[in-house]
């Protein structure tokens, strides 16, 4: 990224000198902090003077991944975005305030899309490989997929999302998840529905309405009922019991199925205020 915004080079130049943390073990993910208040858009989206501000704090380093691959981002831009970061590096931009966090569980490429959205408001678009994958293929694992990477990124931006209290950027990452399935006639896979289906509990998340839509329109619009059967047989295998809860109560009821790739754009975003962000 532009020297102006987030720089990242190998740790392996900086984490002898970076400076040590005061602050509690900042190396796992806030799961238990889901609640954590969500943000509005940051970014390009926000008011130019706001951000022209958020640019005047000192810089603060995220070392990512094993190999601590380090991040550069203006404190008052990652605090704006996260209560979670605004609790650990705290709201005094002084000499003697944390400097670093350690981010051991989290995988760079996702961080810098993370990265990009603080600065940009938004992150480039990830464009489906010209081999497409199978729209009628449920094998049970990623392998030899071509779309699984890209899928599997979008997914953990959004998991980062959830964790970090970052509203603005879970409605994007759904926007591109939407996008890129459209494209590729991609359909989540049996280890991505398990994945969702736990780290998304709550049945008000709107990635886990979208993963029990297309899992029901799936099974609704299966020509035979023998594949219907294999698909029903691997939800139970694979997902979680309020999951399968949720997918059989959908099943049940007697209406024509809809796509969910044909809703709106707002239609799976998050409206804390009641207010549609998008028409």
């Amino acid at each position: 990224m532009a020297t102006s915004t987030a720089q990242s080079k190998s740790a392996s130049d900086t984490s002898m000198n970076a400076p040590k943390s005061s602050k509690p073990d900042p190396k796992s993910s806030p799961s238990s902090q889901a609640a954590t208040t969500p943000t509005t858009n940051i970014g390009a989206e926000n008011d130019p003077r706001i951000f022209s501000s958020l640019l005047e704090s000192s810089i603060v380093d995220f070392y990512i991944g094993p190999k601590r691959k380090v991040y550069h981002v203006h404190r008052a831009l990652v605090c704006s975005a996260s209560s979670h970061f605004k609790s650990y590096f705290g709201t005094l931009d002084t000499k003697e305030a944390i400097k670093d966090m350690y981010l051991e569980n989290h995988d760079p490429e996702v961080f810098e899309l993370f990265v990009t959205y603080l600065y940009r408001g938004s992150f480039a678009e990830l464009i489906p490989p010209t081999q497409q994958g199978n729209p009628t293929s449920f094998d049970s694992t990623s392998t030899g997929d071509p779309h699984s990477p890209n899928i599997d990124r979008l997914l953990k931006l959004y998991f980062m999302a959830t964790d970090y209290g970052v509203l603005g950027l879970r409605n994007i990452c759904l926007d591109h998840l939407r996008r890129y399935m459209s494209k590729s006639g991609r359909c989540f896979l049996d280890a991505e529905l398990t994945t969702i289906s736990e780290k998304l509990r709550s049945p008000v998340s709107r990635l886990r309405k979208f993963a029990v839509d297309q899992f029901v329109f799936r099974t609704k619009t299966c020509i035979d009922a023998s594949t219907r059967r294999i698909l029903l047989q691997r939800l139970v295998e694979h997902t979680s019991s309020t999951f399968v809860v949720d997918v059989m109560m959908n099943l049940t009821m007697f209406l024509r199925p809809v796509d969910p790739l044909t809703m709106t754009q707002c239609f799976y975003h998050e409206h804390p205020q009641g207010v549609k962000c998008c028409d």
